[in-house]
């Protein structure tokens, strides 16, 4: 191919291809002049390049570096065509991953100079990317330190190293990792016969594991692989403070599992090694922990989910909460998430932000009945756990709105089961298809129930004392009376709360200033104050929401309210600034949504977000709104579900 722009890696690459057998990493650092730490990183970021188009470099043990082909053709035709090979670090987002992989699997110091001539950008836009991998590196307890005449190297703890190669390189694209489609842990970990250890690890290992989640499998078996590469190349846990107790069939598999390892890769694993391989496996696997307190751990899981769904009922009260799957799925959720928190672990959920891009309603529910959760029993929630409890109630809902126009009825009668069948009858008459199922009770029986919110209409032909509104006494001396009052009732439970019913125009403001976060809550705030819709305490009850979790979504759109007491009226404040406000790191909002909402509306809510998920969705009702920033647009835009053309 002609010659390209970063010549080094195409000189690598355009040497390999010519070879008919493989190369020693020493010949290739004497041919190409490059140092064999330099030729790692250069054969890493060349199988970056050209994996996805049929090729990737791979290391034969004991003999050296060679060219695979998974598609030849494709290959060659990618890498004769002008200028299509090149290496250039084009973009911020390439130039990041390259320093992360560099970074986190080298343990020697890098020059500036080597770093300016690989990637080929100026100095200040090095500094640039050096404070962006530093925010990153952050997140995972790790530091980049500068040393005079030395160069830049990472600094941090060794499990650390390994959670941030796992989840920052090995999860990047989350899809290849869980179909396992991608090399890049075989590239990360090529001091390993990837073969020989997915081997030993569905041997020993598959008769203890669980495959109901295939991201939980993939993160276990890519925690493993790179615990065995890091010690192969010396890097070892000098101490690991969990101590996981194992049942018996566990403990003896995963011993066996790790002598096979030892000797398989003539490595040793130190006492705490064994301990991480016991955390990982029981991390990804719960079920393989002993526990000497099952049926306290068990008593405890009830004891949450029993306030999980009280606290629900009481904020919702919706049908979908009785839901007998929503309440089991749960207790199994909980028990799990209790064990591992015996053992200082916590489950990454690798579609967090698609849980609060997709499902705000059913999010904003975990954290509202999980703060109560936690101030009851002392337990904390990580933002994965709260989205793992969110999916459930997401399918929960989805599952009732397909049951959500056919309703449950009980008939009370004092008087025999004669009567109560001929007002079933004239109800099937009167109403058909209305009630998925009718059952008829006496009124001791109503009575000994425990609920009766588990049937959506309750007609009795008995008088109740201080009866719920969902509850219809039925004269049978005038059922015509009677069957308008069930008339009413139904429409109640049919009708659909209007996505905009909770704005108002007064509450609507267009901000063409530059304005920070902070000053957006405060003027928020004052307004909000001022017209007795909000106490004191909403602002710091909106600043401890989004400490919480962050209330932007997709990008498009904030969503701040607060968690607590704080709203006297309920009411939803938009927000346009077509300047956009700073949200988070390097994220400018133009549409923020003020959800002053009481915890008695809570229930209404669920239509606004469908709304607002529509409009964050439809490109071109942002740009009209953006356009045209008024009340009466915005209100336009909410009420219609098809796309502006």
């Amino acid at each position: 191919m002609s010659q390209l722009f970063f010549q080094r890696l195409d000189n690598i690459l355009n040497y390999l291809l010519i070879q008919t057998d493989p190369v020693t990493l020493d010949n290739l650092s004497q041919v190409t002049k490059v140092s064999s730490r330099t030729l790692r990183s250069d054969i890493k970021a060349i199988n970056d390049h050209i994996i996805s188009h049929g090729a990737e470099i791979i290391l034969l043990r004991k003999k050296g570096y060679v060219v695979t082909y998974q598609d030849k053709a494709a290959f060659h035709a990618f890498w004769s065509k002008d200028n299509s090979g090149t290496f250039l670090f084009t973009t911020a987002d390439a130039r990041l991953r390259y320093l992360l992989r560099i970074f986190l699997t080298s343990d020697t110091y890098i020059t500036q100079d080597e770093l300016l001539n690989i990637l080929y950008v100026s100095q200040n836009t090095l500094y640039n990317d050096f404070r962006s991998l530093r925010d990153i590196l952050a997140n995972y307890k790790l530091k980049l330190i500068n040393k005079s005449n030395l160069g830049y190297t990472l600094v941090g703890e060794e499990q650390d190293i390994r959670y941030a190669i796992n989840h920052a390189i090995f999860q990047e694209d989350l899809s290849e990792f869980i179909t396992a489609t991608n090399t890049v842990e075989k590239d990360i970990c090529m001091n390993i016969d990837y073969r020989q250890f997915n081997t030993l690890f569905w041997h020993d290992l598959n008769p203890l594991i669980k495959v109901d989640s295939d991201y939980f499998h993939r993160n276990a078996f890519a925690n493993l692989l790179l615990t065995v590469s890091r010690i192969s190349d010396g890097h070892t846990l000098d101490f690991f403070e969990q101590d996981v107790s194992l049942t018996a069939a566990s403990h003896e598999k995963i011993v066996q599992f790790v002598a096979n390892l030892e000797n398989a890769f003539q490595i040793s694993f130190n006492a705490s090694e064994k301990k991480y391989v016991d955390y990982i496996l029981s991390e990804n696997f719960p079920h393989l922990m002993a526990s000497d307190a099952n049926h306290v751990t068990q008593k405890l899981a009830e004891d949450i989910v029993n306030s999980i769904l009280s606290n629900l009922k009481k904020n919702t009260g919706a049908k979908w909460v009785t839901d007998a799957s929503l309440k089991q799925n749960l207790k199994e959720h909980i028990r799990r998430l209790l064990q591992i928190h015996t053992i200082n672990g916590n489950r990454h959920n690798p579609i967090l932000e698609s849980v609060k891009n997709n499902f705000p309603y059913p999010f904003e529910l975990a954290v509202i009945v999980i703060q109560e959760v936690e101030d009851t029993y002392g337990i904390s929630f990580s933002e994965d756990e709260l989205s793992f409890i969110a999916l459930y109630f997401a399918s929960a809902i989805e599952s009732f709105k397909d049951k959500r126009n056919s309703f449950s009825l009980a008939i009370v009668c004092g008087t025999g089961i004669t009567l109560s069948s001929i007002i079933e009858s004239k109800i099937r008459r009167k109403f058909p298809d209305t009630f998925s199922d009718i059952e008829k009770i006496s009124y001791l029986e109503f009575e000994a129930r425990q609920s009766q919110a588990q049937f959506d209409l309750i007609i009795t032909t008995i008088p109740i004392p201080n009866k719920a509104p969902h509850i219809i006494f039925l004269d049978i001396n005038y059922f015509d009376t009677a069957f308008k009052q069930i008339e009413r009732a139904i429409n109640t439970l049919s009708t659909v709360v209007p996505p905009t019913s909770l704005y108002q125009d007064k509450h609507f403001y267009v901000i063409n200033d530059q304005l920070t976060k902070a000053a957006l809550f405060t003027k928020m705030h004052d307004a909000l104050t001022d017209n007795a819709f909000v106490t004191d305490h909403f602002i710091q009850q909106i600043i401890a929401r989004e400490a919480i979790s962050d209330t932007l979504i997709n990008d498009v759109i904030a969503l701040p309210h607060p968690i607590g007491d704080s709203v006297k009226i309920s009411t939803i404040f938009p927000v346009i600034a077509p300047k956009g406000i700073e949200w988070g790191e390097s994220k400018r909002v133009k549409f923020i949504f003020f959800m002053a909402i009481r915890p008695d509306d809570v229930s209404k809510v669920q239509y606004v977000y469908d709304a607002l998920l529509d409009f964050i969705s439809s490109e071109k009702k942002q740009d009209l709104l953006l356009k045209t920033p008024t009340f009466d647009t915005l209100v336009s835009l909410l009420t219609t579900t098809d796309d502006i053309t």
